[in-house]
């Protein structure tokens, strides 16, 4: 039985490819040059609702229909912080199963980033679990790097990991939310990221800024202040990070929720926002997913009409969702609206 995400590539390729190819010219003038999708992979439902439930052809397909869709950049967490320390050979096995997902994102036009959270690692009672059936969120172990011998073996562990999958073409870390935990020092994650880019070297490695390093999350997640410890991290991505990188900075679909756009400001107020990419989280589909595809025009043109001042600096835009079936008509307009911002003046029905 052919898989869902074929069905709807056969649905939907044909008829998109000839308006992408005939509105090309025009969308290169205009809006984010590069846009991109972030496939998240922990959470557990059911085929094919959930992407750590993907084979690898359904990934293929996806990629296609992302490209068809006007995105050029992909994104996978694939959660490899579920393999416990020491790797094993089991776990390295399904970890090199990605490499060739990797490539196929790649031969369908699209450019691949790997994401990997910092100092966070599922404990061993997850081993015997068949991959798919690990939940981080159940297993999570904060890996404190205050004791040496514990920081080197994480490290170690950590760039096996990466070079497994050095074939991706930039590797995201985001500061938290998993990872990080209250007054960790910025030192820390600077030694992550050094350490990162010593496994794949030549590779952008790019820093997700969302929701501060180090920052109290002890209490309600979004209590404590965003933008001291974002400040905080810029100063020193600024002052001490070589070689190839960029930056991620993260915002919520609407101000005065969870980030609000604090990373995004923090990052244009640093100067930075030249070698940056906009993750706008939540625009094309609300976390946790509701039992539902839910329309979120609304939610998509006030984001991409609050970035568009920065279409002409930001390198990128992102979207993300936690289902990436059911919300396709969220999909498709986040992707050809921020390749087009006049694409945002639609009507819904004409849009639909």
């Amino acid at each position: 039985m052919k898989s869902t995400l074929t069905l709807l590539g056969a649905l939907l390729l044909a008829p998109l490819a000839a308006l992408h190819a005939a509105d090309a010219p025009q969308l290169a003038k205009q809006g984010f040059q590069r846009r991109g999708f972030y496939l998240h992979g922990c959470w557990v439902m059911n085929h094919p609702f959930s992407v750590r439930s993907w084979e690898r052809q359904d990934f293929a397909q996806m990629f296609r229909l992302l490209q068809h869709l006007g995105y050029n950049t992909v994104m996978l967490w694939p959660t490899p912080e579920t393999a416990p320390m020491p790797l094993s050979a089991e776990d390295a096995a399904t970890l090199r199963g990605y490499r060739p997902v990797i490539d196929d994102a790649k031969a369908a036009g699209l450019e691949c980033w790997f994401t990997y959270c910092p100092n966070v690692i599922s404990k061993d009672e997850v081993r015997p679990l068949p991959w798919k059936d690990r939940s981080l969120y159940a297993s999570t172990q904060v890996i404190r790097l205050t004791d040496e011998a514990i920081t080197q073996s994480y490290l170690q562990h950590r760039q096996s990991v990466l070079r497994l999958l050095d074939n991706a073409d930039a590797y995201v870390v985001i500061d938290g939310d998993p990872g990080g935990y209250f007054g960790a020092p910025i030192e820390e994650y600077l030694r992550i990221l050094k350490s990162d880019q010593q496994a794949v070297p030549g590779k952008r490695v790019i820093p997700w800024l969302w929701s501060g390093w180090g920052r109290d999350t002890s209490k309600a997640f979004w209590s404590a202040p965003v933008a001291p410890p974002v400040r905080l991290s810029l100063e020193a991505l600024k002052r001490d990070m070589a070689g190839a990188w960029e930056l991620l900075p993260g915002r919520s679909h609407r101000e005065g929720w969870a980030n609000g756009r604090i990373p995004v400001a923090e990052t244009e107020r640093a100067g930075l926002m030249s070698r940056s990419t906009i993750m706008c989280y939540e625009a094309i589909e609300f976390e946790p997913t509701p039992p539902a595809a839910v329309l979120q025009f609304d939610i998509i043109r006030q984001v991409l009409k609050q970035e568009s001042e920065l279409s002409g600096t930001a390198q990128d835009v992102f979207g993300n969702c936690q289902n990436a079936v059911l919300v396709l008509p969220n999909l498709y307009f986040f992707g050809r609206a921020a390749a087009d911002l006049s694409y945002l003046e639609k009507p819904d029905q004409e849009v639909l």
